[in-house]
């Protein structure tokens, strides 16, 4: 398995957007983290983004251009 994240993935609040300020144990595109196991296998990596309202109770969170990384209405 091989997986990245895009730099600018961020959060989006209300219209407002929250940048990826880091990851750890992932690598940030165009390199790529591999993975050496079973496909059918559990990732586990950490996303540091911009701070969000402490009462944000509902987000998107966006990995831009063609990724399939969007996941919307985040509770």
């Amino acid at each position: 398995m091989v997986i990245s994240i895009s730099p600018d993935t961020y959060i989006d609040y209300n219209g407002t957007k929250f940048y990826l300020l880091n990851a750890i144990g992932i690598d940030h595109s165009p390199k790529k983290t591999i993975y050496n196991d079973i496909d059918d296998h559990d990732y586990n990596f950490t996303l540091i983004l911009s701070p969000i309202p402490h009462n944000a109770f509902q987000f998107d969170l966006i990995e831009p251009g063609t990724s399939s990384w969007k996941f919307y209405n985040i509770n």
